[in-house]
């Protein structure tokens, strides 16, 4: 979503009322936003958002159900704007023009087609190829792409693949050096592998070979059975519409087999093919891809599908049916994409929160946790804070990819945080590892940020600062520590308003008090050089705080390594000598404190 414009008002001023026309809607804080292309393309509205009496959700509620808004010539304006670029004016698709590489493949494989059919008289049909997927729908919205899939219309992609090699053999002037290798993929259904595929490398370019295909689906299997099929049968089978045209290479024309695929294009509209409950029945990893589709273009999912991804029995069979590698998978593409935010949005309206983000058999019901409302609140007021150009949100943090990866999965498993399911691991931990398969680095590493954020929501409280107290901050926080105090800020803004309840307050009040506590917070770190106090290593290494405290080795030693790290921190100036001298006098208050225990006994 984009935010052409966006301010804070005061409930009441400008027009803006403390209680819309809805009665079941409070607004306790109002933002005026545009949303773009969150609904579907080219659309535009103006918001508010408030609490919601029933749900206690942090909702969004659009100004035109606001009657008193239609006095203000500014909304009048606004209003204007709004109907202007909610015309629903459709895309401008792009031709299909392909890059000198891709023509030079283009004309190789034609070129193998004409002889296969030439040495086969007998044949029903001629050869015929075609770009799939990925590539014709990138094309036409004009963005550049190289993945290459190729169907093939009456022969598998390893048998055209062969000959392909052959031909490139017979012709060593021509295309003696076009080829590289045959790779086949043999069919894995453990591996959600259900396909033999061929690939190669043509002219450095990177090509998928296969037939195309029909398969059909039992109930208790996600592994389907496999037959070669037509292009429309192969345009049906797939998860959207949007990614079923197919590029015809004899003919150089895009074919929309399904009849709905420019249409869905041109108008941002993801949809299935075929019956969406069938569809996503079939194979249930299609309700995440669909989602990660339309969180990448901006594209609005038609109402069939959510409420098809909505079924008790759509959620239980991509629970029973989908390995939680390939659940996981998807859900780091979306992290991983330019709008995390709208796809975190896209898993609550789909009812799978708990399907995701639930630590695996340790007896807890996801009624628990994924019924809180906090989950959607904390990634509304992430994405508002990011959006807000806030000073404690730097410009290299919202363009990093991992760094908002790390945000919004910090976002997703904070109604966890504190939920103790195993007494070894935190439970974030846990889903991260278990629940979504991604690497175990990860998962510590969302540990740490939710306990230094819950300690940075102390320290900003706090009457005033230390060198040391921040040090040690920075120091637990480690690299991400930015991250760790957006995230603070984010859960803290959260919970004041939770737990205004119904009363009136307002968001610029509670974003201004906060930004300005976390922002003074950076500032400190950074005036008193501490941006990089997680790297500090002690002055002291374990050998010489052994000798001079006369210790055998044991836990104790860890212990006044810490206290070496905290006088460094407050004393950042001295040196290896005066830690030392630090160090006896430590030594000799330990022994006087351990003769007046004894004396006193």
């Amino acid at each position: 979503m984009s935010l052409l414009r966006s301010g804070f008002r005061r409930p009441g001023a400008l027009g803006f009322p403390q209680q819309s026309a809805v009665n079941s809607f409070t607004t306790f804080f109002s933002i005026r936003y545009y949303s773009i292309r969150e609904t579907p393309i080219k659309s535009c509205a103006c918001y508010s958002i408030g609490i919601d009496r029933q749900s206690g959700k942090l909702t969004e509620h659009p100004h035109s159900t606001v009657s008193r808004l239609t006095r203000s010539w500014q909304y009048r304006r606004e209003k204007r704007f709004a109907s202007f670029m909610t015309s629903k004016v459709p895309l401008k698709l792009s031709e299909v023009v392909l890059d000198e590489q891709e023509r030079q493949i283009r004309d190789l494989l034609v070129e193998v087609c004409a002889d296969i059919d030439s040495r086969d008289p007998d044949r029903k049909e001629d050869l015929i190829l075609r770009f799939t997927g990925g590539w014709v729908r990138d094309k036409l919205l004009g963005k550049h792409s190289h993945d290459l899939d190729v169907g093939i219309n009456r022969m598998t992609g390893y048998e055209f693949a062969t000959k392909l090699q052959s031909f490139v053999a017979r012709h060593p002037q021509k295309y003696g050096h076009a080829m590289q290798g045959i790779h086949k993929i043999e069919m894995n259904p453990e591996k959600s592998k259900h396909l033999e595929t061929t690939t190669t490398k043509l002219l450095g370019i990177d090509v998928d070979l296969v037939n195309l295909r029909t398969e059909t689906y039992t109930d208790s299997s996600r592994i389907p059975e496999m037959k070669f099929g037509t292009a429309e049968e192969d345009a049906l089978r797939r998860d959207a519409t949007i990614n079923a045209l197919f590029y015809n290479l004899q003919s150089q024309q895009v074919e929309d087999l399904t009849g709905k695929g420019l249409e869905d294009l041109k108008y941002g509209i993801i949809r299935t093919p075929l019956s969406a409950f069938n569809t996503f029945q079939d194979d249930p990893l299609r309700v995440l891809r669909l989602i990660r589709f339309a969180s990448r273009f901006q594209f609005h999912i038609e109402d069939e599908a959510i409420s098809a991804m909505q079924h008790d029995n759509i959620r239980e069979a991509l629970q029973q049916k989908i390995s939680k590698e390939r659940i996981g998978a998807e859900l780091d593409k979306m992290l991983n994409g330019p709008n995390p935010s709208l796809s975190l949005k896209l898993i609550g309206t789909a009812n799978l929160y708990e399907t995701i983000f639930t630590p695996l058999n340790y007896g807890v019901k996801t009624v628990d946790v994924g019924s809180s409302k906090e989950f959607d609140n904390l990634r509304l007021i992430m994405q508002r804070l990011l959006e807000s150009h806030q000073p404690i949100v730097t410009q290299s943090l919202i363009q990093d990819r991992y760094i908002l990866r790390l945000v919004y999965l910090y976002v997703a498993l904070r109604p966890w945080y504190g939920i103790q399911v195993s007494h070894k691991f935190e439970t974030t931990f846990l889903i991260v590892r278990d629940s979504l398969k991604l690497p175990s680095s990860l998962g510590t590493m969302i540990s740490n940020i939710m306990k230094s954020a819950a300690e940075a929501c102390c320290l900003v409280r706090s009457p005033g600062w230390s060198r040391k107290d921040a040090g040690l901050f920075v120091r637990q926080a480690g690299q991400y520590w930015r991250v760790v105090l957006l995230c603070s800020l984010a859960s803290d803004i959260e919970k004041q308003l939770s737990n205004q309840g119904q009363e009136s307050a307002t968001l610029q009040e509670i974003i201004n008090t906060g930004t300005e506590r976390y922002s003074n917070l950076t500032k400190f770190i950074v005036d008193n050089d501490l941006t990089n106090a997680w790297q500090l290593k002690p002055i002291l290494d374990g050998k010489e705080v052994m000798k001079v405290m006369e210790l055998q080795k044991g836990p104790q030693i860890a212990e006044f390594l810490q206290k070496v790290i905290e006088w460094q921190f407050e004393f950042p100036d001295k040196n290896k000598d005066d830690c030392l001298e630090y160090l006896h006098k430590l030594k000799l208050e330990e022994r006087r404190d351990h003769m007046y225990i004894e004396n006193t006994h």
